[in-house]
């Protein structure tokens, strides 16, 4: 039985390791909005995160356990994946629904941004867009949770106000990319209404303002779902974001410059 557990946590491993890496490339190399939601809640543990290299196991970990019978830390391993993997299965069964439906949308749109020599990435989990005669754009960052909270938590407000304020901020500069499932780009550092009109055929206005722009996160556990919002950019959101992302990044590059 624990073979077979083994077999599973290997594989599972192997797997996040690739999505992770696909998904988002090298997390050292930028602040991202879900670093910038951890800072909002706890700045030390943020720092902590961004500076420390704290090494996850590998494939090749599970193997030695299981033939050193080291059972227990096989568990550990497989149970902290569910955890982390749970939340990219949910994310794609969702954006498989909103398929279904015939949305026109983006699934893990990048933005590419800079704030004080601040290297910012954004990866919005859902974009839906709509053209004319009313258009508008909708944001949805998925969140998968043990239990649906009643309230939002203040580090998803925060992620998602990111979000909201880097598309409507940048939303006519050559900031926004999109990658297939093995990482390459299809395409790269276009305009957003450059983006949806190459890859969704959808026409946006040159300027956010003449947009219906909101934003939800949707809380899914494995018995229900909860939406929050509507949220909207928000300028003094977006200050606050970076200036949480700037004192994170020089917090950790004076922990790595020791």
């Amino acid at each position: 039985s624990m073979g077979l557990i083994a077999q599973v946590a290997r594989g599972l491993i192997a797997h996040g390791s690739r999505a992770t890496e696909s998904r988002l490339g090298d997390r050292s190399l930028y602040v991202g909005m879900s670093d910038i939601g951890r800072a909002a809640e706890c700045m030390r543990a943020a720092v902590a995160g961004k500076a420390e290299a704290q090494r996850d196991p590998e494939s090749a970990d599970v193997a030695r356990w299981f033939e050193q019978g080291r059972f227990g830390e096989i568990r550990d391993a497989m149970e902290r994946q569910l955890v982390l993997q749970r939340g990219h299965w949910f994310e794609d069964g969702i954006v498989q629904a909103f398929a279904a439906n015939g949305a026109q949308l983006f699934s893990q749109l990048e933005i590419e941004a800079e704030a004080g020599g601040v290297p910012i990435r954004a990866h919005l989990d859902l974009v839906l867009a709509r053209g004319a005669p009313r258009p508008a754009v909708r944001v949805l960052e998925i969140k998968s949770t043990e239990r649906l909270p009643e309230t939002l938590y203040a580090g998803y407000e925060i992620q998602l106000y990111g979000q909201l304020g880097l598309l409507a901020t940048l939303w006519n500069t050559p900031s926004f990319s999109l990658r297939d499932p093995d990482g390459r780009f299809l395409h790269r550092k276009l305009t957003f209404p450059g983006i949806a009109r190459l890859h969704l055929g959808v026409e946006l206005p040159d300027s956010p303002a003449a947009v219906d722009v909101e934003g939800w996160v949707l809380a899914v556990s494995m018995s229900g779902a909860k939406a929050f919002g509507p949220y909207t950019p928000d300028a003094t959101a977006l200050d606050h974001c970076m200036r949480l992302a700037s004192e994170l990044w020089r917090q950790a590059g004076e922990i790595r410059a020791g």
